[in-house]
């Protein structure tokens, strides 16, 4: 694969699929550019059984799994690629006996003889949203004629290791970031190693806030690369929900321990990624009221996951409360339980007056400037409890219930000082200067 940045063409000597009871094979050119993924143009000949006698099209239905088809691609220099596409209503297949197909991304294969041999070596490319921030620091050189002339130092790279993986991560450009890593034998490396690129990215995303997207992942099994190449997304926030303390800047140790246990899949680690995933769809809402409903909801949606009891009409044996304390005794302490149950009170809050709301905007309505204030409060704290409950689920000993303060106790980002009524600096400058003409 070429650089993911530029806009690359790929002939095709061969592609092959089935549709509609028949064998699709043809030749074609896949052109790709970032921000649109790839493009297939291919040219098909049928192979098997005719055509049905009529194919309706435009029907309205569900589309379901049995629509998907694995289209398979032998592109110029490689062994081969596939991607899976949903194929329904084609009539350029069935009349034009060619194809025009948005892939959203692809897998590529190829055989590198001199590649290392380690089954445990991966890399993935994440796009962040906004300058990584990124503990350690990174040293690059600049050579002219074999000769340094400049070396940079910038804070943005991590560097850690452990007795399961060794974790290398640097800076490419301003929103972009690539991480490698290796496997200590004996961790189940073939199995993993794929998995590895998706949990990294959930993991930085509940980490820093952002709903971080995979660019490119990259495995070496063998003397075989496979590269898998996605189309880029834009990266939304969670803004104030945050789930994790951003700090400073990441915390290392708390991604890789993060991404050990989400690479090893069960029902915690779904149950976090889709307490995440719920959170970044709360924030995208367009209205306050929707982004409050859809976070409260996440509370009872995550804890009735966990009891394995789904919500069934007429059936109320299930109650939140002791479900929050089953959860409190079995993942947290007897410190948590006034935090547990400031979470249920959040909850209800949030959840009742939006789903029966009142509209008024004064007089204590829910959309009053005092009931909007406490809203704001219980939204940073619920999320930041949603946070706690993905680290105690993923094993994280020792938490404690701390959480932010009220918003308006929060400082400002920028202070921009400006000129007093007389036109004159502001009286500590007009101090700094007296003091200036003193000395003079």
């Amino acid at each position: 694969m070429s650089d993911y940045f530029e806009e690359t063409e790929y002939t095709l000597e061969r592609v092959w699929f089935d549709y509609l009871d028949g064998h699709y094979v043809g030749r074609g050119i896949m052109r790709w550019k970032p921000h649109r993924g790839f493009h297939l143009d291919a040219f098909l000949g049928r192979r098997g059984p005719p055509l049905p006698p009529r194919i309706d099209v435009g029907k309205v239905r569900v589309v379901g799994e049995r629509e998907m088809r694995s289209i398979r691609m032998k592109p110029e220099g490689y062994d081969w690629a596939i991607e899976t596409a949903r194929l329904t209503d084609r009539v350029d297949l069935t009349v034009q006996d060619r194809l025009s197909l948005d892939l959203a991304s692809v897998l590529f294969c190829r055989k590198e003889e001199d590649a290392p041999t380690s089954a445990g070596w991966g890399s993935a490319l994440l796009a962040t949203g906004a300058k990584p921030k990124m503990p350690d620091t990174v040293e690059t050189e600049e050579r002219l004629g074999g000769k340094m002339v400049r070396k940079k130092y910038a804070l943005g790279g991590i560097s850690y290791g452990d007795e399961v993986v060794t974790l290398v991560g640097r800076p490419v450009g301003d929103s972009t970031v690539e991480l490698s890593w290796k496997l200590a034998p004996g961790t189940d490396a073939r199995r993993q190693s794929w998995g590895w690129a998706i949990a990294f990215r959930d993991a930085l995303s509940i980490v820093s806030g952002h709903g971080v997207v995979l660019l490119q992942r990259t495995l070496r099994r063998g003397p075989y690369e496979f590269v898998e190449v996605r189309r880029r997304e834009n990266v939304e926030s969670l803004g104030l929900i945050t789930l994790v303390d951003p700090g400073p800047a990441v915390d290392k140790r708390l991604l890789a321990r993060l991404a050990q246990f989400l690479v090893r899949g069960g029902e915690t680690a779904t149950v976090c990624r889709a307490v995440f995933n719920q959170a970044l769809e709360a924030a995208r809402q367009k209205s306050w009221q929707a982004t409050e409903l859809l976070l409260s909801t996440i509370l009872e949606a995550a804890l009735r996951t966990l009891d394995n009891h789904p919500f069934k009409s007429g059936d109320y044996s299930w109650e939140i409360d002791k479900s929050m304390e089953r959860f409190r005794q079995r993942y947290l302490s007897d410190d948590w339980r006034e935090a547990c149950q400031q979470a249920l009170d959040v909850h209800r809050r949030l959840r009742h007056r939006n789903a029966h709301p009142d509209w008024l905007h004064r007089g204590g309505g829910a959309l009053s400037d005092e009931e909007m204030s406490k809203a704001l409060d219980d939204m940073v704290f619920l999320g930041r409890f949603y946070g706690y409950m993905i680290l105690a689920l993923a094993g994280f000993e020792g938490l404690g219930p701390v959480f932010p303060r009220p918003h308006r106790e929060w400082g400002p980002s920028l202070t921009i000082h400006t000129e007093n009524q007389a036109g004159g600096p502001p009286a500590e400058d007009r101090a700094c200067q007296d003091s200036a003409s003193a000395a003079d």
